[in-house]
């Protein structure tokens, strides 16, 4: 397996030099390190790469290639699950290569999404996601999580309203 940071990291407890150059909180790293035990017998995930890993308390998401988010899901779900049960979270595994829309929808299900309206300001974009007031409490990402985490891999300013 891939991650961002380099293999020897992952199993040691100290960052090499070049490792910890990289901006990646200790939490990210420690995300890493169970997801790497948990599979580190797993053959067929071997050339999986993950690109970036976020969570808050109840929910993990782990970003990786898209032709990799069927191998890291496996067979009903088997792989996953034991993602979950090592880093002790529900996990949402989804690819950041589709379409912008795509991604939202993905990391957003099962809410549904009544619209994504873009308002410009100057020379910003601002993404308007609507969702029914209904399913605020069925959302199972915190929308600060998901502000940061759209931020950060597609450098565009995200805001969840709820109608």
């Amino acid at each position: 397996m891939k991650f961002p940071v380099c293999n020897q990291c992952i199993r040691k407890r100290e960052l090499c030099d070049k490792c910890r150059d990289i901006s990646i909180p200790k939490e990210e790293i420690e995300i890493y390190k169970k997801i790497y035990n948990a599979l580190k017998d797993e053959e067929h995930i071997k050339d999986v790469e993950i690109k970036r890993a976020f969570f808050d308390q109840k929910l993990s998401v782990i970003v990786c290639k898209k032709q990799d988010v069927p191998k890291m899901i496996g067979k009903n779900g088997i792989i996953a699950k034991k993602i979950e049960r090592k880093i002790k979270k529900d996990i949402r595994i989804v690819s950041n290569e589709d379409d912008f829309t795509k991604f939202i929808k993905d990391v957003l299900y099962p809410s549904n999404i009544i619209g994504i309206n873009i308002v410009y300001e100057g020379d910003k974009e601002i993404y308007n996601i609507r969702l029914p007031s209904a399913e605020r409490y069925l959302m199972k990402i915190d929308p600060v999580l998901f502000k940061n985490m759209t931020e950060e891999l597609f450098n565009k300013k995200v805001e969840i309203k709820f109608e």
